[in-house]
């Protein structure tokens, strides 16, 4: 690896740090406001930040990151109840099937 891309990769790591410790706060709270559990937000906060580390290059303005890290964490949060209903239903399927 040379100078340069270990320069551009450290530069790179230090400013995802910089949005994970600004806003890891509100996308929790944001997280947990829709799935009414701290465990369940926690996920949801793990993906946000995992899909922004993906995405990293598509936000270009700085200033329209909070906003997108929001709408990311509503729809996760959104998704993760949903799968979490579809999962209760076909557990209580199961149970009537077998009684």
């Amino acid at each position: 690896m040379s100078e340069q891309s270990a320069t551009a990769a450290a530069k790179e790591m230090i400013e995802f740090d910089e949005a994970f410790t600004l806003h890891h706060r509100t996308v929790f709270r944001t997280a947990r406001s829709v799935v009414q559990d701290c465990g369940l937000a926690e996920d949801v906060t793990q993906e946000v930040f995992i899909r922004l580390y993906k995405h990293k290059d598509s936000i270009a303005d700085a200033e329209m990151l909070r906003p997108w890290l929001i709408r990311v964490a509503l729809n996760v949060a959104r998704n993760t109840l949903r799968g979490n209903i579809r999962a209760n239903t076909r557990d209580e399927n199961y149970v009537k099937e077998s009684v």
